[in-house]
């Protein structure tokens, strides 16, 4: 049957406020099958939302939701503790990132994979950036309801055990996928890293796309930074991940 784009919604619900945490939704379709989850509202969210509305217009993505989950907080300075605060599991000494508080990120496992206040689909998505690209592998390994993980010029310099949690989470069955983005212009060194972004991430890239072949999308993008990388990744992301 031919693609037909009359009927794709438009508008994202609006945002709602529970506790530290807010949730709102996209449907371009009236009867979705496949939910994604956007980690990072606040920051990718709107980005996330015009790729998807975009490619759902033109038929390459088809039958899926958007979940996206950001924190209740103005301005861009108490967001960035509450990035600290709920994208990291454990205690971490992130003053070199000026982040005061880390090591709650139980309380956001619990909200995004309780189902009290939204439901995942049995294949779901769920994509991050940078921080909360940690932490979206770190739930990528523990909870195979998700069989897709996107993960934007994510902070593995956290933890130096992340890469083998997520080699160990793709080996665990033959229909997990990757998609992975740093910039190319990510040269500077995180906190409490030697290697540059461009460095970590790009090794992992080539790590993972040897080890996995067709199951993983690696791209580094030549002429972006760790803020550009969003927009110039989001696409390539967005539809890697609604295909399924």
């Amino acid at each position: 049957m031919d693609h037909d784009p009359s009927n794709i919604h438009l508008r994202p619900s609006s945002r709602q406020a529970v506790g530290p945490f807010t949730v709102r939704t996209y449907k371009p379709f009236s009867e979705p099958g496949r939910t994604i989850l956007i980690l990072d509202d606040d920051l990718i969210g709107d980005a996330a939302i015009a790729a998807a509305r975009a490619r759902a217009i033109d038929g390459t993505i088809r039958d899926v939701e958007f979940v996206l989950v950001g924190f209740d907080h103005e301005p861009f300075g108490d967001l960035h503790q509450a990035r600290g605060r709920f994208f990291t599991h454990q205690p971490y000494d992130l003053s070199a990132a000026g982040m005061a508080a880390t090591g709650e990120a139980d309380r956001l496992e619990r909200f995004v994979t309780g189902g009290e206040h939204f439901e995942l689909s049995e294949n779901s998505s769920i994509l991050g950036y940078s921080l909360s690209g940690a932490f979206a592998l770190e739930i990528f390994s523990r909870h195979p309801v998700f069989r897709q993980l996107g993960l934007i010029s994510p902070s593995f310099w956290l933890d130096e055990a992340l890469e083998e949690r997520l080699a160990t989470a793709l080996s665990t069955a033959q229909d997990r996928r990757l998609f992975l983005s740093v910039g190319a212009r990510e040269t500077e060194t995180p906190p409490n890293d030697p290697k540059s972004m461009i460095e970590r991430v790009g090794a992992a890239g080539s790590r993972f796309q040897s080890s996995f072949s067709d199951r993983v999308d690696y791209a580094a993008l030549e002429t972006h930074d760790h803020c550009g990388v969003i927009t110039a990744a989001m696409d390539r992301a967005i539809v890697f991940l609604g295909r399924g």
